[in-house]
C-alpha cells in the first residue's frame, strides 16, 4: 500500500491587531497555491502537500507567522486539526523528505503519533512493518542454542498439584 499521498493544507487566520497580519498575508498570496478573502480581514491560505519538502517548508513558514492567533484553524482534507499537531507534522516531513525522500519512521506502541493522521507522507505499508515485534528470544542454554535436556512437554513431576495453601 502506497503513501497516503497529496493532502490539502488550509490555513485561516486574521483578523489580528498585529503588524504581522499584512506580511502573512503576502506571504501566503505569494507561496500558498491559493488565498482567499474570508472576511474583512480574515484569510485562508491552501497548500497541496505531498512530496515537495519546498511546499512544506512554505507550509511551515505561515504557520509559524499566524501560530498564536486566537483565530487560527487549520485543516487537512476538510477535518479540523490541532496547531500543534500540524505544526509537528509539517517539521516532521520535511525532515524525512529532505534526508530519505519518504517517511521511514517507526512507531514503538500500537497508536501512532498524532502528526501522522494527517501526513500526506503516512505509509500504512511501512508502518506495519517498521514496527517492533514483540521478542520471543528464550535462552534455553548449551553452546549449541538449545538443552538438549529441555523436554518438548512439561513433566509430571514439574507440575504442582497441591492446592492453594498445602505444602
Amino acid at each position: 500500500m502506497p503513501a497516503r499521498g497529496e493532502v490539502v493544507l488550509r490555513v485561516s487566520f486574521g483578523p489580528a491587531a498585529t503588524p504581522v497580519l499584512e506580511r502573512a498575508v503576502a506571504f501566503g498570496g505569494e507561496h500558498a497555491e491559493g488565498l482567499e478573502r474570508m472576511g474583512v480581514k480574515t484569510w485562508r491560505a491552501t497548500f497541496r502537500l505531498g512530496t515537495d519538502e519546498a511546499a512544506f517548508g512554505k507550509a511551515l513558514q505561515l504557520v509559524h507567522m499566524v501560530y498564536g492567533w486566537r483565530a487560527t484553524t487549520m485543516e487537512v482534507e476538510g477535518s479540523p486539526e490541532h496547531r500543534a499537531v500540524i505544526r509537528q507534522m509539517l517539521h516532521c516531513a520535511r525532515e524525512w523528505l529532505r534526508s530519505n525522500g519518504a517517511c521511514r519512521a517507526t512507531f514503538a506502541g500500537p497508536r501512532m503519533p498524532a502528526k501522522c493522521r494527517a501526513c500526506p507522507l503516512y505509509d500504512p505499508g511501512w508502518a506495519l512493518e517498521a514496527c517492533p515485534r514483540p521478542s520471543s528470544f528464550l535462552y534455553a542454554g548449551g553452546e549449541a542454542g538449545l538443552d538438549e535436556r529441555a523436554p518438548d512437554y512439561v513433566p509430571s513431576e514439574w507440575v504442582d498439584r497441591s492446592g492453594p495453601g498445602e505444602p
